[in-house]
Formats: C-alpha cells, sequence, structure tokens
C-alpha cells in the first residue's frame, strides 16, 4: 500500500466595501499525494460574499462559490449555512458552482426573520470516466427568531 498525502491551503480576506456594505473572499486549494509523488488529485475554490445593510432592520447577503476538483478525494468542503445555530459542511467536488442569497430582516424589537435560498450545480466524473453525475439541487430555508 503507498503512502498519501494531502496538503491544503486556505487564504481569506475581508473588507468594507461602504459605509453599510462588505465583503469576503476565500480561496481553497488541496492538493492530494500518493508516496511516488503522483499528484492524483487536486481541487480549487473561490468564494465571494457580499453583505448589503439596506436599511437599519433589513441586511441582504449574496454567495458565489466556484470549484473544480480532479476526483472525490480531493475534495473541499464549505461551512457555514448563513441561518444562525445551522451547522453545515458541504463536500464540494467535481466541477460547479453554488449559490447562496441570505436575507435577515428583523420585524420587531424580539422578532428577527431569516431566510436562505440556494442553488449547487455539478457535474463530477467517476474513476477512469466510466460515469457522470450532475447535481442541480435547491433549497430554501426559513427561521424566526424569538427573544423573550
Amino acid at each position: 500500500m503507498s503512502e498519501r498525502r494531502q496538503i491544503w491551503f486556505r487564504g481569506s480576506l475581508a473588507f468594507p466595501l461602504g459605509r453599510q456594505t462588505w465583503a469576503k473572499a476565500r480561496f481553497d486549494c488541496t492538493s492530494l499525494r500518493s508516496g511516488s509523488g503522483h499528484t492524483p488529485g487536486r481541487g480549487e475554490s473561490l468564494s465571494i460574499e457580499i453583505t448589503w445593510a439596506l436599511v437599519e432592520k433589513l441586511a441582504v447577503t449574496g454567495r458565489v462559490t466556484v470549484f473544480g476538483t480532479g476526483s472525490y478525494d480531493s475534495r473541499l468542503y464549505e461551512g457555514g449555512g448563513g441561518l444562525p445555530g445551522e451547522f453545515s459542511i458541504l463536500p464540494l467536488y467535481g466541477d460547479g458552482n453554488r449559490l447562496a442569497l441570505i436575507v435577515r430582516w428583523h420585524v420587531g424589537t424580539h422578532v428577527t426573520l431569516h431566510a436562505r435560498y440556494s442553488s449547487m450545480f455539478r457535474e463530477a466524473a467517476g474513476s477512469g470516466s466510466e460515469w457522470r453525475s450532475r447535481v442541480d439541487q435547491r433549497e430554501l430555508s426559513i427561521q424566526t427568531a424569538v427573544r423573550m
């Protein structure tokens, strides 16, 4: 059995675009190496997120992620769902993109509504390109937070 090593790199940057707008960018890459030095897979992803505080009680966030990996073994992960208290880690493999729109609205002093619409398109090949898989998945999540 040959030894395998996986190397990861992640860089991120956050900065204001204006008084009510800020942006985040993140780049991930991975390289999978076997003991012989052969690189059987690598993957990259770029994610850009922009948040606008439209008015004091309403904020909208848009997130775009594009990714490409050589195989499932060289997959990357995207974490964070965008809703408070939600924990999710999505594997990104194949070639594709993920889009998300998140809205936060403070309805009153004690009530906040959160909504997220996300869409992911991915095309992946199996070992030896014997099969191709296409995934087009969409999700709508709504959450109400009530403070007592």
